[in-house]
């Protein structure tokens, strides 16, 4: 638990915020440094999925309540005596992020995001009616796209910084540490038996709404997976082969919410336990809509695919752009497509020689504590 106290100790005070899982994942690295690196004073806020988070990653924190104010932001600010600001940024119903970048720019404390998901920029930032009063001074992105695509919306390029994305630093050592062995014994506790085929698909909460809703992509979350079950079944009745599915829930969705899906010939396994990335890499096929958690399987070396079947709006999963993941537009599409990935080993092996160019320099970490370090005094 922190506890701000006033001193005459001269290490400067850096204050943390984040809420959701994404931002909580992409601060954690950075957090970490700086306790290590012991030249600042951390003093970790967390609230929502962000608690359970760091509570895994054993990072000290005080958890916001759901009452937090502007005053208490203040409060907390002040108390702690703070020279920076360092929040991710959240969409939930409370943002405590953007409370806490107002209040710093009000008390002209120096402040920095990161932004974890290439995404829906402006509204990061924006109150209501889409006026950007919650700017930090500093905004730190995974690649120049990101930079580009904010520039394009509106942000003032001198204040983004291309840093990479924190919590892909350490995905390279991840996929190394996975050997055969431990892939085997993954896929043997999970109920996978051999020559059975293994298919991960990994859920999000955004896409549960309606038509009639303006963040409506031309699907929604339980058509997708109807869409892959389905698809599923009919390989696995004209193949001839046994599949296994694993519905990996986000952190912010309730699996009760997938507990009467079922498939014709197919097992389901609705799967909260165990760690993420060690599941995506036990699986032949890792399928899903837009989650970072798709981005992440690339990164660790796994063949994915993005199912959206008739989007009408901008395809935001980078690695669809990249060519790295595999969308799939149309329903029609979804049977082939999935067949060819799964069963295919010429094709598999062509993806698996793709998506071993893509990778992480290990560095994003160091920029942001760089740029903490410069922004609050310590160079």
């Amino acid at each position: 638990m922190n506890e701000c106290k006033i001193s005459s100790n001269t290490v400067p005070t850096v204050i943390v915020v984040s809420g959701d899982p994404g931002g909580a994942n992409a601060a954690a690295p950075v957090i970490i440094r700086l306790i290590n690196d012991d030249r600042v004073k951390v003093m970790a806020f967390a609230y929502r999925e962000a608690c359970n988070l760091w509570k895994e990653k054993n990072i000290p924190f005080t958890q916001l309540p759901d009452n937090t104010t502007v005053l208490s932001a203040s409060e907390i600010l002040s108390k702690c005596n703070a020279k920076l600001l360092f929040t991710s940024t959240s969409w939930n119903q409370q943002e405590f992020e953007k409370t806490f970048l107002l209040v710093a720019r009000r008390l002209s404390i120096p402040s920095i995001a990161i932004i974890d998901y290439p995404s829906n920029y402006t509204i990061r930032f924006s109150d209501i009616t889409g006026n950007p009063v919650y700017l930090p001074d500093k905004i730190a992105v995974m690649d120049a796209t990101t930079r580009d695509e904010m520039v394009s919306e509106g942000f003032e390029p001198d204040i983004i910084m291309v840093t990479g994305q924190p919590a892909y630093d350490d995905l390279g050592s991840w996929k190394s540490a996975f050997s055969t062995e431990k892939r085997e014994a993954l896929r043997k506790k999970l109920g996978v038996n051999p020559g059975e085929l293994l298919v991960v698909f990994a859920s999000e909460p955004l896409f549960s709404g309606t038509p009639s809703r303006p963040s409506y992509p031309g699907y929604t979350k339980k058509e997708v997976l109807h869409s892959v079950i389905s698809a599923l079944d009919e390989i696995q009745r004209t193949c001839n082969q046994k599949i296994t599915l694993i519905i990996r829930p986000h952190p912010r969705e309730n699996p009760n919410e997938f507990a009467g899906e079922l498939g014709e010939r197919i097992h389901i396994i609705i799967s909260t336990t165990g760690n993420s990335r060690e599941i995506i890499m036990a699986a032949d096929l890792v399928t899903g809509m837009t989650t970072a958690l798709l981005v992440e399987a690339c990164y660790l070396g796994c063949i994915v695919v993005s199912v959206q079947p008739g989007l009408i709006q901008k395809d935001i999963l980078p690695t669809n752009r990249l060519g790295y993941s595999y969308p799939i537009y149309s329903v029609e599409n979804v049977t082939p497509v999935l067949r060819t990935l799964l069963l295919d080993s010429h094709r598999r092996n062509k993806v698996y020689e793709n998506i071993s160019k893509i990778r992480s320099d290990g560095n994003a970490t160091g920029r942001v504590v760089q740029q903490i370090y410069v922004m609050s005094g310590i160079i």
